[in-house]
């Protein structure tokens, strides 16, 4: 007898799931994703000059002036904050002496190697890691993002790792600014919450004259 023949079905093809399209805070509506610009004439990679509205750079433009400024502050913030946990982590990694190793002369060197950065950024970076072990309410407020890293650096530039340093600091500020003339400062705890309240009012620049 013959063998019989068993017949399988055909899979049918699966469609492949399509990206979600892109939308950015303050654009009302989101934009499907749409085929690759043609080259506009004269431009010197093939890139139009002006891009489509449903791309990045068109619901940016969408955007309203308020939206940026909020949007730019609140990723300052988090730049801060962030800034705050890597001087942390580094000046940890430099107590541990983790970068060791041949042909490493310090944790600067490391850094400049490994991050890319120039020695002499290295080299800061560094330094305010460990004067910010020091500074306890400015560590906090960094950490939250309520003080940059410029201002940070500015106070551990007038401050270092010196706490007499910092209550004689406290003490000057509290005796020239009205503000503070009834603040008693005693101690390297109360000088460092009027620097804070210097940094959080003012500018990197107010803080280191």
């Amino acid at each position: 007898m013959p063998a019989a023949v068993i017949s399988r079905p055909t899979p049918k093809p699966t469609a492949l799931p399509t990206s979600a399209p892109t939308r950015l805070p303050g654009s009302s509506s989101t934009s499907a994703p749409t085929s690759p610009p043609t080259p506009s004439p004269g431009s010197p990679s093939g890139s139009p000059t002006h891009e489509l509205p449903g791309s990045v750079a068109g619901l940016l433009q969408r955007m309203s002036t308020d939206d940026l400024e909020s949007e730019l502050l609140t990723l300052a913030g988090h730049i801060a904050a962030a800034e705050c946990r890597f001087l942390q982590l580094l000046a940890e990694f430099d107590d541990r002496k983790g970068w060791a190793g041949d042909g490493i002369r310090s944790c600067a060197h490391w850094l400049s190697w490994r991050a890319g950065m120039s020695l002499r950024t290295a080299a800061e970076r560094v330094r305010v890691a460990h004067a910010l072990q020091q500074l306890p309410r400015i560590r906090e407020a960094f950490g939250a993002g309520k003080v940059s890293y410029s201002k940070v650096r500015a106070i551990s530039r007038v401050t270092g790792s010196d706490t007499a340093t910092l209550t004689q600091i406290g003490a000057a500020i509290a005796a020239g600014d009205p503000k503070w003339r009834h603040t008693r400062v005693a101690d390297p705890e109360a000088a460092e919450r009027v620097l804070l309240n210097v940094a959080l009012c003012g500018t990197a620049s107010h803080i280191e004259t």
